[in-house]
């Protein structure tokens, strides 16, 4: 049986938001984007297309909606087509998960 390693708890939320960041190379990433959940420290999401990311890439940016808007950095933890996992470097000003 696979144990689960995760030390936070994880929050099925569904919000669509627009990822506009750069990532450690200088590449411009924009992307619609759904969350799948969230944590204090992490947020798994899916984009509308693939993004040119891999694990490890760190991306630095902002996570906005008309309700919602957050700057984050953010490090890729693994990718599975268009769904990525990534560990939020420090945890937002404006995050739904305290």
């Amino acid at each position: 049986m696979l144990k689960n390693l995760r030390k936070e708890k994880r929050v099925p939320i569904r919000l669509k938001l627009h990822l506009q960041a750069e990532d450690g190379h200088g590449r411009a990433i924009s992307a619609n984007i759904i969350t799948v959940n969230v944590s204090r420290s992490g947020i798994c999401f899916q984009s509308e297309l693939p993004l040119p990311l891999q694990v490890g890439d760190s991306l630095r940016g902002r996570l906005e909606s008309q309700q919602f808007k957050t700057d984050i950095h953010l490090r890729v933890m693994w990718i599975n087509g268009n769904l990525l996992g990534g560990h939020l470097e420090s945890t937002p000003a404006s995050w739904p998960i305290r």
